[in-house]
């Protein structure tokens, strides 16, 4: 699986603002095993959603938009 990136708590939390009395989204999801496959590690986990991000900007362009929303994710 070339083209997927797969994030590990570490990734996250450099991405995540931590702050006293609040709870971010980094901060609370669940992440993949590392030292298992990834098939393997969704079907342990008890999670009900997969996030999955795609980059793509051709809503922004439809609308007369500038491009390059595709790099935010």
């Amino acid at each position: 699986m070339k083209h997927f990136k797969f994030y590990n708590k570490k990734d996250i939390l450099s991405l995540t603002r931590v702050r006293k009395f609040e709870t971010r989204l980094g901060e609370s999801i669940q992440y993949l095993k590392g030292e298992i496959g990834w098939p393997e590690s969704l079907l342990q986990s008890d999670a009900k959603y997969v996030l999955l991000g795609i980059p793509e900007d051709i809503g922004v362009k439809a609308n007369q938009g500038l491009g390059g929303a595709d790099t935010s994710w």
